[in-house]
């Protein structure tokens, strides 16, 4: 008896093709994955990033409240000063953490004056003011992001006189 004739499988020209379709599509699409995943991390730096600047920044509004002469607003007027006890505070926790991240920081305290003409409210960092109203207060954060590039974000907040 014969057998009828069935065609299961694959014949080895359908595999060899197969194969070289597979070999000119995998490259695209490992490249597609390494961007989407360099992405990833670029966003995860960034959010990193934005939350050191919040939590620096968090303390400078906790030490403008403060009633300590060394704090407070008047402790803005001192700015070196006023940042060399923040690190003490922040560097030894907070900034530890976010230096295993490769994150380094600094801190802007300028003065602000305001001043009214004609109804309208103007507002100027005035470096020479003696008795500035407010403060900016700047909290730059920098770090290299996966591509090798040097990336700041500058987080900033005004710090009004309540006496």
């Amino acid at each position: 008896m014969i057998r009828p004739v069935t065609t299961r499988g694959f014949t080895l020209i359908e595999a060899m093709a197969a194969v070289v379709v597979l070999a000119i599509a995998a490259p695209t699409l490992f490249i597609t994955m390494t961007d989407a995943s360099m992405a990833r991390v670029g966003a995860v730096q960034d959010t990193r990033a934005i939350t050191f600047a919040e939590a620096i920044l968090g303390h400078v509004l906790a030490d403008a409240g403060s009633d300590d002469a060394s704090f407070g607003f008047a402790g803005f007027a001192d700015a070196a000063a006023y940042e060399t006890a923040l690190r003490a505070r922040i560097d030894p926790g907070l900034g530890a953490f976010y230096a295993g991240f490769g994150f380094t920081w600094s801190l802007t305290i300028e003065p602000v004056t305001a001043t009214q003409s004609g109804g309208a409210w103007t507002a100027a960092v005035d470096m020479g003011a003696t008795n500035p109203q407010y403060r900016r207060v700047t909290a730059a954060v920098s770090w290299t992001d996966q591509a090798g590039v040097a990336q700041t974000l500058n987080l900033e907040v005004l710090v009004a006189d309540r006496s």
